[in-house]
């Protein structure tokens, strides 16, 4: 079954007595994997709101500095067509395209190409009158250039005190990315505590950084044990708080 995904604007009002417009798209898939072999697929974007909407789109060379994401305008992944138009209960086939001749620069020894589409939703300046806001969608769609051999990922972690927080940091050791779908810490005499919203890409040779607040953090101890939930399976492993 193919994984859909459904984007809803956030609802924003300046003013109390301000309506507020939102649209809402639905795309599919929510990943795309791209290879030498396999340089090219599709995505389907759907208009599910009640207004006609434009939508710019734009790839990005994807990496993670300093724990955070960051993003550089690419040419080496295409998607096409750049703008279109999308009425009410309409949809478009987005074609995306690995370029031969950059396909090897992300894919160096044998490591995991990232980049990212990002769907942005253009104004419409007839589109609303009178005093009505609309806010507009930005949607990322990871996409991830596979090598020749079979990459995986390796995770490790450290833990330090930051302020009244706990910075947890993901260092992801291996050759592809991993995808962490749950955090959970504990400590010794505590039982393991899920923490909330928690979760996301670790890219290959990168770290990923995930603040707790203190009170979230069972027990008073020196080490704390991390387990995740990830993509590839899951990784446990106590660790000492700097």
């Amino acid at each position: 079954m193919r994984r859909r995904m459904t984007a809803f604007a956030l609802l924003v009002a300046f003013f109390n007595a301000t309506p507020a417009l939102a649209g809402s798209m639905e795309l599919y898939p929510v990943r795309i994997d791209l290879a030498a072999e396999r340089p090219s697929a599709t995505m389907k974007v759907r208009n599910t709101g009640a207004e006609r909407m434009t939508v710019e789109v734009r790839t990005a060379a994807w990496a993670q500095d300093g724990g955070a994401d960051a993003y550089q305008p690419t040419r080496a992944v295409l998607a096409s067509p750049p703008v279109f138009e999308l009425p009410p209960g309409a949809e478009q086939v987005v074609r995306v395209g690995l370029v031969e001749r950059t396909a090897g620069e992300r894919t160096a020894g044998g490591v995991e190409g990232a980049y990212r589409i990002f769907l942005q939703e253009l104004p419409e300046p007839a589109a609303h009158r009178g005093e009505a806001v609309r806010t507009l969608l930005r949607v990322g769609v990871p996409v991830f250039v596979n090598t020749a051999g079979s990459a995986a990922p390796a995770l490790g972690w450290a833990a330090r005190r930051e302020g009244g927080a706990l910075v947890l940091e993901a260092r992801n050791t291996g050759t592809a990315h991993a995808r962490i779908h749950a955090l959970s810490v504990g400590s010794a005499g505590a039982p393991p505590r899920p923490l909330e919203g928690l979760g996301g890409y670790v890219l290959p040779g990168a770290t990923r950084r995930f603040v707790v607040q203190a009170n979230r953090v069972p027990g008073s101890t020196r080490t704390i044990d991390i387990e995740a939930q990830t993509s590839h399976g899951p990784s446990r492993e106590t660790v000492p708080i700097r």
